[in-house]
């Protein structure tokens, strides 16, 4: 996925980003609001989203999800926070 004005989503997954512990209360429309308990930064930030990240995370989100469960949880580990 690529995106001139905004990161996409693969850019803020990794070590020590922001997607980590990332829950889809923080999506707000167009934005991720990351709060600063997961920044190492320890400062919040909004990011923008891409309109491609909009719609991945779109497409990815399942029916009926609570705003607490993680937006890339694992089956080993459970889907909520």
């Amino acid at each position: 996925m690529r995106c001139d004005s905004a990161p996409g989503v693969g850019e803020l997954c990794g070590p020590g980003r922001p997607c980590r512990g990332g829950d889809w209360g923080e999506i707000d429309d167009t934005r991720w609001n990351v709060p600063a308990a997961h920044m190492k930064s320890g400062v919040a930030r909004t990011i923008p989203l891409s309109t491609a990240a909009v719609a991945l995370l779109d497409s990815t989100r399942p029916v009926g999800t609570a705003s607490d469960t993680l937006i890339f949880g694992s089956r080993r580990r459970g889907v909520t926070a």
